[in-house]
């Protein structure tokens, strides 16, 4: 895997009641969220770390967000605005549902793999991971317009621009799923272009092995036939000697 961090930047994470929020210096990288008291800490030590994977994210306000992990442990952060906080919310996302894929998208063009599979199926598998992705950050999309639409079923309804906002919210929302839907038409139809190709292949290089073997029978009766003829030819020379 890759050692480049997904997502990094300052944080505020809960201490104590004491202490209250102190500004961390946070990591995304590979799955695993960690946090330092600094840059400069990140070269020998680590002040702690959290599976993505099998994490929970809840949100408290518009800068404040929660993550829980598998084991129960609980970390309380602050970003400094509300972007930043949809910035993380975001990237923790993704890292939840598996992304980035580092080790399934490195492909060698120029050979096949050891299992047999051809540079069109790991073309394929990538573009397969590539919707992952983009089906994740659909998810993420429905979400929070679903929370958006939840907000302004509370406003005014009387309200013209509420009417509006609404209704580009509905429009944006099928925009996005008829995108989705786009997509996993266009990786069914590499994976049937694939599989046609790859057919076209097994058979083209089954049609070049019998010629080869055609070839092969034909050189070695040439040379049969050769043989027989100069034996034929040196009786005939014996005989009417």
């Amino acid at each position: 895997m890759s050692d480049e961090a997904n997502l990094k930047g300052w944080l505020f994470k809960w201490t104590n009641y004491l202490k209250g929020y102190q500004r961390r210096w946070f990591v995304l990288s590979n799955g695993y969220l960690s946090y330092y008291r600094s840059q400069q800490e990140m070269s020998y030590t680590c002040r702690g770390t959290i599976n993505v994977s099998g994490a929970e994210i809840s949100f408290e306000d518009r800068t404040s967000f929660t993550v829980t992990s598998g084991s129960n442990i609980s970390w309380h952060l602050k970003a400094t605005s509300e972007v930043e906080r949809q910035r993380w919310i975001h990237g923790l996302e993704l890292a939840r549902a598996g992304q980035p894929r580092f080790s399934e998208e490195q492909t060698d063009s120029d050979s096949e793999g050891e299992d047999g599979s051809s540079p069109d199926g790991a073309d394929l598998k990538q573009i397969a991971n590539k919707l992952n992705d983009l089906k994740t950050c659909h998810d993420l999309i429905k979400k929070h317009a679903s929370s958006l639409q939840r907000v302004m079923a509370d406003m005014d309804k009387d309200d013209d621009k509420i009417r509006m906002l609404q209704e580009k919210t509905t429009l944006f929302m099928i925009t996005a799923e008829a995108m989705n839907v786009a997509a996993n038409e266009f990786v069914n139809l590499a994976k049937n272009s694939t599989e046609t190709w790859q057919k076209s292949l097994a058979s083209e290089r089954s049609q070049r092995l019998r010629l080869e073997q055609t070839i092969e029978a034909l050189g070695e009766s040439s040379a049969l036939f050769h043989n027989v003829a100069r034996k034929i030819n040196l009786s005939l020379m014996k005989l009417f000697a």
